[in-house]
């Protein structure tokens, strides 16, 4: 309370020091600023409040009123921050302003829309939200990468059919924008395909695809290698062979010639070609026994010949009950030898079968140009010192070829070529030194812009210093009432107040003994001014 009463004695103080016309104008000021608060109180609650987003993440919910905060646009709260609203002339405004900083981020709200099951709530009506979850999730997951600002996933999953032949898979696509100064590489493209194809079932990788705000697509499948054609890795490694065969060339004319008196190139074309074969050789003239069988029969003494008619006809009886024997053999009863000899042998064409891979990436031909500088001399004439160019010997030229085949393996047989020509180098103009003045500059430019603040701070401290504080304290004069010279108490008019001020023992004590306070502020204006 002593300090509100304190206050409340200063205002009033500074009140009374004022002018009439002073004393005006702050009226003035005093009651239009009562007046617009006022306003703006009633136009604050007269205001129609439209939904700017509804159904937003706690994420988004949170990034908006931070961003509505900034700009002093008044917004409510409803369902839990999930729905924002703000003045209705400024909803399409704002949403404009907001798209362009990617919110929100998420329209829906996820998984978290079946915390709230509703009884009523239909199979395709299910089927939708489940979709739009969906989305949701894939969207939130794809934005936690680092190059990644924002993300839109749209998935068509298929109908269900009855028939086998029917059945179609999903297709999804991916839009995506990507902050400033970011990019994605090849793997990274890859592992959002994949992981929004692991994410739905039924899709694949090769039935989705990712797209930039600019309308590239980033997945797109690359054709088959024409003739010709290779891939990034064997790019690469032809590069690595090339830098080192340059590399080996280089540093041996550089300890013969001097730095900078050769350039080196080199072509490397390389066969990547992977070459598996199978070879089945039959040789003819060479066999090998692969089976052999024997079989040996002897059978010696007498043997009994059958004679006579074989089968039944033989064993039946004849008219006279009796079965007529055949004869046994011959009359004579001669004796007879048996023998039986059996040789098999099985061979089989010798024959070879090998598997041959061939190795990718050799060398088919290599060519090779070497630029040698020739030599130069000053010759002294009427005119002064000349320099005279020479270009190399061909034995030289013949020596450095010689050498540069050795390098690199040559090899006729597949077409190697190494040129080797000696031509005169362009010397580099030297560069202009700079003068003592410029090389400041060059030091003192990082310190340019504190300079030029220190410089502005200064220049502002002299203009309060020396133009702002005299018109202040004149207007302090100005605005101090001095006491008239007579015994009314009445205040000196406008004239008097611009008078010199008289400082006699007399004109003090009246001044003190009239009114002290206001003696006590005219001492204090004098001891300022001394």
């Amino acid at each position: 309370m002593e300090i509100l009463r304190k206050i409340q004695e200063s205002l009033i103080l500074w009140f009374a020091r004022l002018t009439g016309v002073q004393k005006t104008v702050a009226g003035l000021l005093g009651a239009a600023l009562v007046g617009g608060m006022i306003f703006l109180g009633f136009i604050g609650r007269s205001v129609d409040m439209a939904v700017l987003y509804s159904r937003l993440s706690p994420v988004d919910s949170f990034e908006i009123q931070q961003k509505l905060n900034r700009m002093g646009i008044p917004y409510q709260l409803s369902d839990k921050g999930t729905v924002i609203r703000v003045p209705k002339r400024q909803v399409y405004a704002m949403r404009m302003e907001l798209a362009d900083e990617g919110l929100p981020r998420h329209h829906g709200a996820g998984f978290d829309i079946f915390n709230h099951p509703s009884l009523t709530t239909t199979d395709f009506v299910q089927h939708v939200q489940y979709l739009q979850a969906l989305q949701s999730e894939l969207d939130r997951t794809i934005e936690e990468m680092s190059p990644i600002a924002l993300a839109r996933v749209s998935i068509v999953l298929p109908r269900r059919s009855v028939f086998l032949r029917d059945q179609t898979g999903a297709h999804a696509s991916v839009l995506i924008r990507l902050k400033p100064g970011r990019s994605l590489d090849r793997d990274q493209v890859n592992g959002i395909v994949h992981l929004v194809a692991n994410s739905v079932e039924g899709l694949t990788p090769a039935n989705v695809t990712l797209v930039d705000n600019t309308g590239t697509i980033l997945n797109r499948k690359r054709p088959g290698l024409v003739p010709g054609e290779l891939t990034k890795a064997q790019l690469a490694y032809q590069s690595i062979v090339e830098h080192r065969l340059r590399k080996r060339i280089q540093t041996m004319l550089d300890q013969v010639l001097g730095e900078g008196q050769s350039v080196v190139r080199v072509n490397a074309a390389l066969n990547f070609r992977r070459v598996e074969e199978t070879r089945e050789l039959f040789d003819p003239k060479g066999r090998a026994l692969s089976e052999r069988e024997k079989v040996r029969e002897k059978s010696s003494g007498s043997r009994i010949i059958p004679v006579g008619v074989p089968g039944v006809l033989s064993n039946i009886p004849g008219p006279n009950g009796k079965v007529a024997s055949p004869p046994l053999g011959p009359k004579n009863g001669a004796e007879s030898r048996y023998a039986k000899k059996k040789d098999i042998e099985h061979y089989n064409v010798s024959h070879t079968m090998s598997h041959i891979v061939e190795p990718t990436g050799t060398v088919a031909r290599i060519s090779v140009s070497v630029l040698v500088n020739g030599r130069t001399q000053t010759v002294a004439g009427k005119k002064g010192e000349t320099t005279v160019y020479e270009p190399r010997t061909p034995e030289e030229i013949a020596s450095f070829t010689r050498i540069v085949q050795n390098a690199i393996g040559y090899d006729a047989a597949r077409g190697d070529t190494v040129v080797v020509d000696s031509v005169p180098f362009v010397k580099p103009e030297p560069e202009p030194q700079k003068t003592k003045e410029e090389l400041l500059a060059e030091r003192l430019k990082p310190f340019t812009p504190l300079f030029v603040i220190f410089l502005a701070g200064l220049l502002v401290l002299i203009f309060t210093l020396f133009v702002l504080r005299p018109i202040l304290k004149t207007m302090m004069v100005k605005s101090l009432p001095l006491p008239a010279q007579g015994p009314s108490n009445v205040p000196a008019s406008v004239e008097s107040q611009e008078e010199p001020l008289r400082s006699s023992k007399e004109e003090i004590a009246r001044m003190t003994q009239e009114d002290p306070s206001q003696a006590a502020q005219v001492l204090r204006l004098w001891l300022k001014e001394k």
